[in-house]
């Protein structure tokens, strides 16, 4: 899913010496004797789109390249994760906050974004990922608060892999598969200077020569980031309106105060195990020997689920907590798939439903949540909210719009 915090107004302000950070000061970007700071825009297309079939559309003048007004692309390769890591947690502040976690929700992220999984769960080979630098690097002084060191920042990232055909929108892609955005992120510092719609462009004309017939910010299952692009990044809104994509649908998450949970008895699952393990089911947490097992049940439900589940299952504890009759699975539940204190998938079985299983099962997860020191949890594009707000205090909070656009 697209990481959506790009310029308000990208394309109100240009850069004439946009300026680097170090130590915190915005500073000018060093003497560059080669010409080739963004304040020298000329460059040559093979120069500045190594491995790309060719510069974006709304970059090109003459047969040379501006990149916008004067920003650099280039393909970002494994080399600049640190930096990505350490941008995603200086321009995602409803996602990474300061404190324990952020090291681990930057990295959650940055998977997510950099190496997106296909349906069934194998990596997608052909991921487009495209970093602005100033010359060489932008050189922020320190990685965000993650390490407490130095690091090479990119001034913006944009990451999207073309999906599947869709099948159920076939007027907007006609068949065509579908291109996922999963990360644009710009340098807080860098904002508001065209730099996102530079990052949007490059992206969007890639996917469409590589054959798709939509762009998407919907995310693509097993792993992704979020389930839409959150409204609270509303530069990111403006920013797709004016490169034209067209609003979707409402997904929401679900939160839950984990203190609260526990001190109104919300996580404890003592006597509902005991019940359901006189009815004949086990509820014990799932181990990697479960995997084929898990995946039955996961395929019984559908779609991606058994990919999702499988990322669960791979996690350190396992984070996956089972409901068992005999040697069947019967109801699962997830978490820390694709994001750490994140729920989800939880599924039972048709004709073991209304028994308390998915009640014990999630709260069961929660419990490793609140384990790791979290204060809350989110359920991720929840549904059925009244069955979370009953079982564990959740309340609908966080909101994700989708958006799509024909090319």
């Amino acid at each position: 899913m697209l990481t959506p915090r790009a310029g308000a107004a990208d394309q109100r302000r240009r850069p004439t010496a946009p300026t680097a950070v170090a130590d915190g000061r915005r500073a000018q970007p060093p003497a560059d004797p080669t010409g080739r700071l963004p304040n020298h825009p000329r460059r040559l297309a093979a120069e500045a789109y190594p491995g790309l079939h060719t510069p974006p559309a709304s970059c090109r003048e003459d047969g040379a390249v501006t990149t916008g007004d004067g920003w650099p692309l280039r393909p970002a390769t494994d080399a600049d994760r640190s930096g990505a890591r350490a941008l995603l947690a200086a321009g995602l502040p409803f996602d990474i906050a300061p404190g324990p976690f952020r090291g681990v929700d930057a990295q959650d992220l940055l998977e997510a974004g950099w190496d997106p999984l296909a349906d069934d769960g194998t990596p997608v080979g052909d991921v487009v990922r495209l970093a602005s630098v100033l010359d060489a690097e932008f050189a922020v002084g320190v990685d965000g608060g993650i390490d407490g060191g130095a690091v090479a920042v990119p001034a913006g990232l944009v990451t999207a892999s073309l999906g599947a055909p869709d099948r159920e929108a076939p007027a907007t892609g006609g068949g065509a598969p579908v291109g996922h955005l999963h990360l644009l992120v710009v340098h807080p510092s860098l904002r508001r200077r065209g730099l996102g719609r530079v990052l949007l462009d490059a992206a969007v004309d890639e996917l469409r020569h590589r054959g798709a017939g939509t762009v998407t910010t919907a995310p693509r299952p097993p792993r992704y980031g979020w389930p839409g692009a959150d409204i609270r990044y509303t530069a990111f809104g403006l920013l797709a309106a004016a490169a034209g994509f067209e609003p979707g649908g409402h997904r929401h998450n679900a939160t839950v105060d984990l203190d609260a949970a526990s001190r109104d008895g919300l996580l404890d699952t003592t006597a509902d195990v005991d019940t359901l393990r006189a009815a004949g089911v086990e509820i014990r947490r799932a181990t990697r020997a479960d995997a084929a097992a898990l995946a039955r049940a996961a395929t019984a439900l559908g779609g991606t689920w058994p990919a999702e589940a499988a990322l669960s299952l791979r996690r350190e504890p396992v984070a996956v907590h089972l409901a068992v009759r005999g040697a069947d699975v019967i109801g699962f539940a997830c978490h820390a798939g694709s994001r750490h204190g994140w729920l989800g998938p939880v599924g039972v079985a048709a004709g073991e439903r209304r028994r308390g299983i998915a009640r014990v099962l999630v709260r069961r997860c929660l419990v490793d949540v609140r384990a790791e020191g979290r204060a809350a949890a989110q359920v991720c594009w929840v549904g059925p909210v009244g069955f979370y707000a009953d079982a564990v205090g959740g309340y609908l909070d966080r909101t994700f719009d989708t958006h799509a656009k024909t090319v």
